[in-house]
């Protein structure tokens, strides 16, 4: 290869190696963040609707939970939401190991998650992100990114 065809290859090379990664990939935790509890509009799903009830997900996945408006230092996690990316799958416990692991599914779309839990240890993961019988549907909007 000559020279001006190593030189032409890197040049043109160059702009997409250097292209910024954008920050669900550079962070690999979507989940890590301040999220408030919404109800979509059903005639306009745009339309979202705060019960006053914020999550605050860390990196190790416990959450703590408070009002909205709440101006405080974070409350203790209570909860803990492992996530599994490559499946879907999210499996919620209490910190602490009091209470059996509930199973489910959960979707990152921009902004929104979407967490469908299963009532109880005895009833099998939702098969989707609907509600189902014996199933818990959360949604969520991301407030802010965890420093």
């Amino acid at each position: 290869m000559t020279r001006s065809t190593i030189l032409l290859i890197l040049m043109l090379a160059s702009p997409t190696l250097g292209a910024p990664v954008p920050k669900e990939i550079r962070s690999g935790h979507t989940h890590v963040g301040v999220w408030q509890r919404v109800a979509l509009d059903p005639a306009d799903p745009a339309k979202r609707t705060p019960n006053g009830q914020v999550w605050i997900i860390a990196e190790d996945c416990n959450i703590a939970f408070h009002d909205q408006g709440y101006r405080g230092p974070p409350g203790r996690p209570t909860e803990r939401l492992l996530f599994d990316p490559k499946s879907g799958h999210v499996d919620q416990s209490n910190i602490g190991g009091n209470g059996a692991i509930r199973k489910g599914r959960y979707k990152i779309e921009g902004d929104l998650l979407t967490i469908n839990l299963n009532g109880n240890a005895a009833t099998p993961r939702p098969q989707g992100l609907a509600v189902e019988r014996d199933s818990g549907l959360w949604i969520l909007q991301r407030v802010e990114d965890r420093k």
